[in-house]
């Protein structure tokens, strides 16, 4: 029989478990711990329980304070278990929605991927096509990366070389070499914040490709040191051929191929400047062809072209280098001499003249070729204005071809 120190000691044990539950509210236990602690006590009272009623069962005891002890220790243990489960519930629940979360981010991650690959190939393909070179520096350890289609543009197989930083450098084009790293060094430095630069580059085969170069510094330490430098190479040889010829046209006439009135007085213009900064003479002699219109009249204007042209080359045969020859329209010339003075104009009027005679002995044309000449000289100590000097050359010219008449 369970004596009343039994019971007494029963209820003490059952209290101090509840004194340990409301310890446990107060002291810092994870929610997972005191889930395992009431478990683990509910578990301790059914062992008690099952003790007790086996114990009872052998002593052939069954009073009702034996069945309302069981009940009251059964209670405890419903409670207890009720407890664990209530702590432990939550966290199985916040296990569940990490979970989900956890498949959602991998499932989003993997589409990212997905997009990302599906961009790389796009990218690529595009570079492909349109053969534009990838670089890549890492300014850290040195190395630069160059795209597959880099070493195309260039003729090389990627198998077959590897371009480096300094390969690079020898490729650029003596006059262009400078200035491309000095762009470099100043984007890299953060003087500039994009890199732009046009240069030529020697292919595999020696000759020069026209290159556009774009990049920007992508990534900097905390104390702003560039890290890594990326960009592109475009091959631009077309549109810089295209602007020549463009350029050519702009400045050159097209029947004589010696420079045009816009561009020769944009020359003329330039040479007074540089006499003046430099002190030094400039001589300019304004011509043209007797009897031009008698020309075009008499043997057609095709036979007058031809003239033009012989003029042109007499020119070009008998000046120096430096000399500039300008058509200033119908068949009026502009001859400009640097570092030439009226003391000169006896020298060049001597060999325009012997030299005008041959070429008319050499084409035996049923006419001669005959020229009018004006000069003006431009003294840095008593400086005229371009019109002025054009206008003194043109009325000497004149005066000249009414003396002939």
């Amino acid at each position: 029989m369970i004596t009343p120190a039994t019971i007494i000691i029963i209820f003490s044990v059952l209290f101090q478990l509840i004194a340990a539950f409301f310890a446990l509210r107060l002291i810092r236990v994870t929610k997972k711990q005191k889930a395992w602690i009431f478990l683990v006590i509910a578990l301790f009272l059914m062992i008690v329980r099952r003790l007790l009623s086996f114990y009872t069962l052998i002593a052939g005891i069954d009073t009702v304070i034996n069945i309302l002890l069981f009940e009251i220790i059964g209670l405890f243990i419903s409670f207890f278990v009720l407890l664990g489960v209530a702590y432990i519930a939550p966290i199985f629940i916040s296990i569940q929605e990490s979970n989900k979360k956890l498949k959602l981010e991998i499932s989003h991650r993997k589409e990212i991927e997905g997009e990302l690959q599906k961009s790389e190939e796009r990218l690529s393909f595009a570079l492909d096509v349109t053969n534009d070179g990838v670089w890549d520096a890492n300014l850290k350890t040195g190395e630069t990366y160059y795209s597959n289609s880099y070493y195309k543009m260039l003729g090389y197989d990627p198998s077959e070389t590897t371009i480096t930083n300094k390969a690079f450098e020898d490729m650029l084009h003596p006059e262009d070499k400078e200035n491309v790293l000095r762009k470099i060094q100043e984007c890299v430095e953060g003087k500039t914040e994009n890199h732009r630069v046009e240069f030529r580059i020697k292919t595999k085969s020696g000759k020069w490709k026209w290159i556009l170069g774009r990049g920007n510094v992508v990534s900097r330490d905390s104390n702003g040191k560039a890290l890594r430098f990326l960009g592109t190479h475009v091959e631009i040889t077309l549109r810089k051929e295209m602007e020549e010829k463009l350029e050519k046209l702009a400045r050159i006439d097209p029947l004589t191929s010696c420079y045009n009135r816009r561009y020769g007085l944009e020359l003329l213009d330039r040479q007074l400047k540089l006499s003046q900064r430099s002190k030094s003479p400039l001589l300019l002699a304004f011509l043209d062809i007797d009897g031009f219109k008698l020309i075009n009249d008499n043997f057609g204007h095709d036979e007058g072209d031809k003239a033009l042209k012989e003029v042109t080359g007499l020119f070009k045969s008998t000046l120096r280098e430096i000399d500039i020859i300008c058509r200033m329209g119908g068949d009026e010339f502009l001859l400009i001499f640097p570092d030439s003075s009226l003391k000169d104009a006896s020298l060049i009027r001597e060999r325009l003249n012997k030299n005008l005679t041959k070429l008319n002995q050499i084409l035996k044309k049923p006419y001669k070729i005959a020229l009018s000449i004006g000069l003006s000289s431009y003294d840095p100590d008593n400086p005229q204005s371009m019109d002025e000097l054009i206008r003194i050359a043109d009325k000497k010219m004149y005066e000249e071809k009414k003396k002939k008449k």
